[in-house]
């Protein structure tokens, strides 16, 4: 699995399966996205779908 970049709410996602690290989870893009948080809106039909836990995140404050 490729390095998760931390989440920034200012980016627009619209790269398909783009992965992104956000409080220590990785998360995967499944669709178009600005500015929706990847721990609300992930699941089927969301933005976003956990990817693996990431211990290891260091999460820029």
């Amino acid at each position: 699995m490729a390095d998760a970049l931390p989440w920034d709410p200012e980016k627009t996602y619209d790269t398909a399966d783009e992965l992104v690290s956000f409080e220590g989870k990785s998360y995967k893009q499944q669709q178009w996205s600005t500015n929706k948080r990847p721990d609300i809106y992930s699941g089927i039909g969301m933005p976003w779908v956990l990817a693996a836990a990431h211990p290891s995140a260091k999460e820029a404050s």
